[in-house]
């Protein structure tokens, strides 16, 4: 399970949506450990929220699509945070200050 996998979603933004699908669902399923059948999930839905709101998303699959779980807090994370400082922030060196003789 990747250590950040909520920086690692938020480095995507800057990507084609088309690219980006991809590695999202990569990401989510190697953090969640793959699809849960619905009937498991109902079962187990106190245990899958406890994870979610841990930081740790489940994936569910309805109808041979895939629903993820995850906390509102990861979401807002993911969605709020800088992803890659720009090169101009990066690089920018002090300027000098002149003073009057």
């Amino acid at each position: 399970m990747p250590l950040d996998w909520k920086s690692e979603l938020a480095r995507l933004r800057p990507l084609p949506p088309e690219q980006a699908i991809g590695h999202i669902r990569g990401i989510l399923a190697n953090v969640s450990g793959g699809p849960a059948r619905v009937k498991e999930a109902r079962a187990k839905l106190f245990l899958i929220s406890l994870a979610a709101l841990r930081g740790k998303p489940t994936l569910i699959e309805v109808d041979a699509q895939v629903v993820v779980v995850m906390s509102a807090a990861d979401l807002a994370e993911i969605i709020c945070i800088p992803s890659i400082p720009t090169f101009d922030k990066g690089t920018r060196r002090p300027r000098r200050i002149v003073r009057n003789r």
